[in-house]
């Protein structure tokens, strides 16, 4: 039986994300938006052409040197320890790397105006740009990117796909600079402003740094469009209230192409700039530290404890209660609404079937070392949460 090569399967990756980006075959990808999703230059119901684009697309990015497939584990299957492993692996280099990354890319850009620009725009950005993981939880993203540095890492890796789908739609080289800008100051304001850890209107508010920004007027309106608009399907308000929007023009949507595609956790980019020959800093158990919090239920019932203890080991999770600990495992590999789903609860005691039929949620963000969250318990029509906090112990 032949192998399937490195290649093919890079272009099936390539296939299978865009299928889900654009919502074909009735994939959802995390849009409030229904129904299959057109980019701006083919017409809506036009499905033919729409594969069309994604098998022509997938065979030009799959033959692009430095790009890698590499398998990701489901929850529940590994996903948790083989993210560990590479994020300490790449642990020293990221940190080392992220922000010479940064600079290669800026000094791509061939406008000197345009470049001064987008370094004056990097020069304003919180330090914590520079410092913070790509994914405020550590579990999508390339595995690499969850290291010190790994933002500006994701950043680099967004320009360069974004070079990638520049020479695809065939982009005039002031569009190049103008894509480039906007990438690379897409996520400056990640965290808000001031930084917080996370602002869902970041891309907003990168725009409108931009725009603050000297340089060329139309520099700066592109630039700043490509930012308000590169979260595009996912796109929310500060209180979260959905505010998608479809791209519908051309720079959109090679921005939003490249920032979803760069973001897929089984590929991974190789950026100029960075220095993969720097050690590891960190070791695999460093990522691996079970989180324990604890809290209580306001709505007490004989069905449930009052209050409870949980020791989130990443692939299992205890609950204790009564004085007695229960063992389940994740049974669903997909994080729905923000949580991690386990089932299946052992006790030491054979006999005790004090946790049989129960199902427990628990906010995805906890397995990070969140400073507090929601644990649900569940029984037939029974259910009832508690809201944790750390275990000070």
């Amino acid at each position: 039986m032949n192998a399937v090569s490195p290649k093919v399967r890079l272009r099936q990756e390539f296939q299978k994300e865009l299928h889900g980006y654009y919502q074909m075959h009735g994939e959802k990808n995390g849009s409030p938006i229904e129904g299959t999703i057109y980019p701006p230059d083919i017409k809506e119901g036009n499905e033919a052409s729409l594969q069309d684009r994604v098998d022509k697309l997938s065979d030009f990015l799959s033959q692009k040197d430095g790009i890698t497939y590499r398998q990701t584990p489901e929850f529940g299957k590994g996903r948790i320890q083989d993210r560990a492993e590479v994020a300490a692996a790449a642990s020293g280099w990221v940190e080392a790397s992220g922000q010479a990354a940064l600079e290669t890319a800026t000094s791509m850009i061939g406008d000197p105006a345009i470049q001064a620009m987008v370094r004056e725009g990097l020069k304003k950005a919180d330090p914590q740009f520079y410092e913070a993981a790509s994914s405020k939880s550590g579990f999508f993203h390339p595995a690499d990117e969850i290291n010190k540095g790994g933002l500006a890492l994701h950043t680099a890796r967004v320009v360069h796909m974004g070079e990638h789908l520049g020479e695809f739609f065939g982009l005039n080289e002031r569009e190049k600079d103008i894509m480039r800008a906007g990438l690379i100051l897409h996520d400056s304001v990640k965290g808000g402003d001031p930084w917080k850890g996370y602002a869902n209107d970041h891309g907003e508010l990168a725009g409108q740094m931009i725009l603050g920004l000297e340089g060329p007027e139309d520099a700066k309106q592109g630039a700043a469009q490509i930012a308000n608009n590169h979260m595009a399907l996912w796109r929310q308000t500060p209180d979260r209230t959905p505010n998608p929007a479809v791209p519908d023009n051309k720079m959109d949507m090679i921005a939003s192409l490249a920032d979803y595609l760069a973001a897929r956790d089984n590929i991974y980019l190789d950026v100029p700039g960075a220095d993969k020959t720097v050690p590891p800093t960190i070791k695999p158990e460093d990522r691996m530290q079970p989180q324990v919090y604890t809290g209580t239920t306001r709505d007490p019932s004989n069905a449930f404890p009052r209050g409870i203890k949980v020791n989130m080991e990443k692939e299992s999770i205890d609950v204790t209660f009564n004085g007695k600990t229960y063992t389940g495992t994740i049974n669903d590999p997909e994080i729905k609404d923000a949580l991690v789903s386990y089932g299946d609860f052992q006790s030491e005691d054979e006999n005790d079937q004090s946790m049989a039929g129960v199902e427990v949620k628990a906010n995805f963000w906890l397995l990070t070392g969140a400073g507090g969250g929601k644990v649900f318990l569940k029984k037939g029509e029974k259910e009832t949460s508690y809201f944790v906090r750390p275990f000070k112990g």
